[in-house]
């Protein structure tokens, strides 16, 4: 088990781009705009950026963290002209606690109470950034 835990390690770490939202998560997977989101919540977030004029890209980027050992996350999402990481959350678990906590740039979580606004339009990225960041 250790062995194939350090050989996927490794993998990743060698080929980033091979690391896909397939990878993680409880949700149902959907596939669109040529993208594989793990549940409405992250398709609701990324429409909401392309409806807003925000350039959005999933990321492949990993970075490391600690827990239980040493381990590598992936944030859902990069808003390049903002330079800032997302991750659209639905329930917290220790372990999110460590990555965010280890997260060496600007990360924004997205929760419960942002997505409720965002489905009812009256949400704002940008001034919730700066209330948070």
């Amino acid at each position: 088990k250790s062995n194939q835990s350090k050989a996927m390690k490794l993998a990743v770490k060698k080929y980033p781009e091979s690391y896909t939202s397939s990878n993680r998560g409880r949700t149902k997977q959907i596939v669109k705009y040529g993208l594989k989101f793990q549940g409405k919540w992250e398709l609701t977030f990324y429409e909401y950026c392309l409806t807003s004029n925000i350039k959005i890209l999933r990321t492949n980027e990993g970075f490391p963290y600690n827990w239980n050992g040493d381990r590598t996350y992936f944030p859902d999402f990069y808003l390049p002209d903002l330079d800032v990481y997302i991750e659209v959350k639905g329930y917290e678990v220790e372990r999110d606690t460590a990555k965010w906590r280890d997260f060496p740039k600007t990360l924004i979580v997205i929760k419960k109470e942002q997505m409720k606004s965002i489905v009812k339009n009256t949400f704002d990225l940008v001034t919730y950034i700066g209330s948070v960041a």
